[in-house]
């Protein structure tokens, strides 16, 4: 559920593994994800990219590693 634009901490104590989340829906389903209190793993081939830069704000509570 989103309220106020933010959604509702429903995940609080979960752990998320969003495979793909360099960029794109897996990014942003990450971004969700912590957004809604879930420690969230991010995995993708693409590494680089989705290594936070200055001008992206790092992900919160989120850990990131390869496939």
């Amino acid at each position: 559920m989103v309220v106020s634009g933010r959604p509702e901490p429903r995940l609080d104590g979960k752990v998320a593994i969003v495979t793909g989340a360099a960029r794109g829906q897996g990014e942003s389903e990450a971004r969700l994800f912590a957004a809604a209190g879930a420690r969230v793993v991010l995995t993708d081939l693409l590494a680089d990219e989705g290594r936070p830069s200055p001008r992206r704000s790092a992900r919160p509570r989120c850990s990131s590693g390869t496939t």
